[in-house]
């Protein structure tokens, strides 16, 4: 191996520059976490008003059904 290869090889991967990225890493996650966690609990809610956007209207048309069959069933 050549003195300049190793050099430039122990410049890269120095402990205090690795150091220094796993904390500039840590703040970096820092700030984004709560980002995400509000885009993560967005998008939950949003395929929550979804699913009751397609629910409710059905709900709406097996109600009368399901109250007439029971009508009928008490009467007997």
């Amino acid at each position: 191996m050549s003195p300049n290869m190793t050099c430039v090889n122990s410049h890269l991967f120095s402990p205090r520059l690795t150091v220094a990225k796993r904390k500039e890493a840590l703040e970096l996650r820092k700030t984004m976490k709560p980002l995400m966690e509000k885009r993560r609990r967005a998008r939950i809610n949003d395929s929550l008003d979804h699913l009751k956007s397609l629910i409710i209207p059905l709900r709406a048309k097996i109600s009368p059904a399901t109250q007439s069959s029971r009508r009928q069933t008490s009467s007997r």
